[in-house]
């Protein structure tokens, strides 16, 4: 008798479950622990990504600036005219001074408007920056982001002043109100005076700009060639530091007598109603700061005595 025979296979109980194979997931890459290098990849894919989306941000708001601001400029001067004269509230010596005075300034205000629209476009570009993907390059998005909303930006502004001008020329002198006014001749003595302090003002600025700036930049590169605890590059990277950081504070301080030599001889003038006297302030105010740009360090330095 063959015991094999009647021997059977045992069998296992039916749960109604399926025994699958344990596999890899073919649509998913295993995933693969990040490295110290991976992670400095990352950093300088982002780095150059930035630097580039904010560099082609600033080159698209000067873009922007290019196209809008001419427009806008000429829009906002055009209604600020029209509504001067249409103003029943301001009175006839009071609007020539401002027809005189309105082109400069807005002019002024457009030239302002360059850098902003650089910086601004700068702005908007690195915005569009995502840190969280690190290895997407928005040169394209950030571009078009910085020309935009610089564009928007300059129409906003323009939309906004002509309001504001329609609404001073919408105003009406109530009954037995007078409009505003100022004295025509003083008016012309101060503007003259403004004019001359302007031009007085110009020349200091540029003199005391180039000498300050040279007296900063002359002491910081003496300083940083002759310190002995710097090597090679450490002085000369404090020697371009110095060139830089004087030539900023001369055009600082230069810019600042522009500012000062001018407002002193309009105000003085208008104060007084004297061009002698406004005049004597221009130049003295003029002098001064051209005489404080090559003043020792120590004679700046000096503590004064508060005058009684």
């Amino acid at each position: 008798m063959n015991v094999m025979t009647h021997i059977s296979t045992p069998k296992l109980p039916n749960t109604g479950m399926r025994i699958q194979s344990q596999q890899p997931d073919g649509n998913e890459p295993p995933h693969l622990p990040t490295t110290l290098v991976d992670k400095i990849i990352d950093k300088t894919y982002l780095a150059a990504n930035f630097t580039a989306c904010t560099l082609s941000g600033g080159v698209a708001g000067l873009g922007a600036y290019a196209r809008a601001a001419a427009p806008a400029t000429l829009k906002a001067t055009g209604s600020l005219y029209k509504n001067l004269w249409k103003a029943e509230t301001i009175g006839p010596n009071l609007k020539i001074l401002g027809s005189v005075v309105a082109a400069p300034l807005m002019v002024a205000g457009a030239v302002i408007g360059l850098p902003v629209s650089l910086i601004a476009g700068m702005y908007q570009g690195g915005d569009e920056v995502q840190s969280s993907k690190p290895r997407q390059f928005t040169i394209g998005a950030a571009t078009a982001e910085g020309y935009t909303e610089t564009k928007s930006g300059w129409e906003s502004l323009s939309k906004s002043a002509i309001e504001s001008f329609q609404e001073m020329g919408a105003e009406k002198l109530a009954e037995g109100e007078k409009p505003v006014d100022i004295p025509i001749i003083k008016s012309v003595k101060a503007l003259a005076m403004g004019v001359t302090a302007a031009a007085v003002g110009g020349i200091a600025g540029v003199v005391s700009m180039v000498v300050s700036a040279g007296r900063q930049i002359g002491a910081g590169v003496l300083e940083s060639l002759t310190d002995k605890s710097l090597n090679l590059g450490g002085k000369l990277l404090g020697s371009a530091g110095a060139v830089l950081g004087g030539a900023v504070h001369g055009l600082v301080y230069g810019a600042g007598t522009f500012v000062s030599v001018t407002g002193q001889g309009f105000s003085e003038t208008w104060k007084k109603d004297s061009v002698v006297q406004g005049g004597t302030k221009v130049f003295g105010q003029a002098w001064n700061s051209v005489a404080a740009s090559a003043a020792p360090q120590s004679t700046l330095l000096q503590e004064r005595p508060d005058s009684k």
